[in-house]
């Protein structure tokens, strides 16, 4: 199926290709070049890995080298606790690898918005904690959240196994009563209170 596409970049990690697009109907694709997989038919088919709606229509999109981001925040973490890899990632004392690049995307009315790719820690955290806040909080007018992001695009995946994370889910998080935050926290593992904090300092 086509898709409308208002803005795009490339993005190649680890000799892997991707395509991230946003659509005319403000969705987010994420789109993977594997040639070497079947469902590729030999690479004349971009496989789709993920999709999100994110209610803008984004006119540009540019992925830009992290560290030298003016709106990245990374830096603002421990050097102690950082080091930095031959290939412009960095990584801290959990083992936590910063990918080192992120796609800044400007929307029709002004407004801006990134997509950061995180390492597998980081995302079974920010995942667990998304729908802790997803599940369990209250929202406004009672809407799901959920649903908003990634509901009903069976048409274009039957089943949507990497969802997007939404940012401004992780930050209600930081909101929480410290009980509740234990409560969730003591699930992922010893060290994920500092850990969740600076996923949180470092994708802004």
């Amino acid at each position: 199926m086509g898709v409308p596409v208002s803005a795009c970049d490339f993005i190649c990690f680890d000799g892997q290709l991707y395509v991230l697009i946003a659509d005319e109907d403000s969705i987010l694709h994420l789109l993977q070049y594997d040639p070497y997989d079947g469902e590729s038919l030999k690479g004349s088919k971009l496989l789709r890995r993920s999709m999100f709606r994110f209610n803008g229509y984004t006119t540009v999109m540019k992925c830009l080298d992290r560290s030298k981001s003016i709106f990245s925040t990374v830096k603002t973490l421990n050097s102690t606790n950082i080091s930095t890899h031959q290939n412009g990632s960095t990584s801290n004392n959990n083992g936590d690898q910063d990918l080192g690049f992120e796609v800044l995307a400007g929307n029709i009315d002004g407004s801006f918005y990134k997509v950061i790719p995180v390492n597998d820690a980081q995302y079974r955290r920010l995942y667990a904690i998304q729908n802790y806040i997803v599940d369990r909080e209250c929202h406004p007018l009672g809407l799901n959240p959920k649903l908003d992001s990634i509901g009903g695009f069976e048409k274009w995946m039957n089943n949507l196994r990497r969802p997007i994370v939404d940012f401004k889910m992780i930050q209600r998080f930081i909101d929480l009563d410290d009980e509740l935050k234990k409560m969730l926290l003591n699930k992922l593992g010893q060290n994920s209170l500092i850990a969740v904090y600076q996923d949180v300092i470092g994708l802004q």
